[in-house]
């Protein structure tokens, strides 16, 4: 087995490409949940706008799935999770689709 750069790392170079499609295998069977978060995401703004609140959902009112509030803060600045908020925002189901196709590649 080729010796990689971190020793603690115990990894079979050659099965690498197999364990990649296997993630990548389970990330696409769960996109129908994905879509679903990003429809019930959606459909928060609406109902906010639709209150006469007016105010923008904000990345402290989203439920972010399988992420921690200090993994979130530790990854990601206060403007990146808002333009990210707004591109899932503005989202439609072929964009989502061109994501997947993109991912699949």
């Amino acid at each position: 087995m080729p010796r990689l750069p971190n020793p603690n790392l115990n990894a079979d170079i050659k099965t690498l490409n197999m364990h990649l499609c296997l993630r990548m295998m389970d990330i696409l069977e769960c996109s129908e949940s994905m879509w679903e978060w990003v429809v019930q995401y959606q459909s928060n703004i609406v109902k906010r706008s639709d209150n006469g609140t007016g105010k923008h959902i904000t990345s402290e009112d989203v439920i972010w799935p399988m992420q921690s509030e200090t993994s979130l803060n530790s990854t990601l600045s206060v403007d990146s999770n808002e333009s990210v908020m707004d591109g899932i925002a503005e989202m439609t189901r072929d964009d989502f689709e061109m994501l997947l196709i993109n991912f699949e590649l």
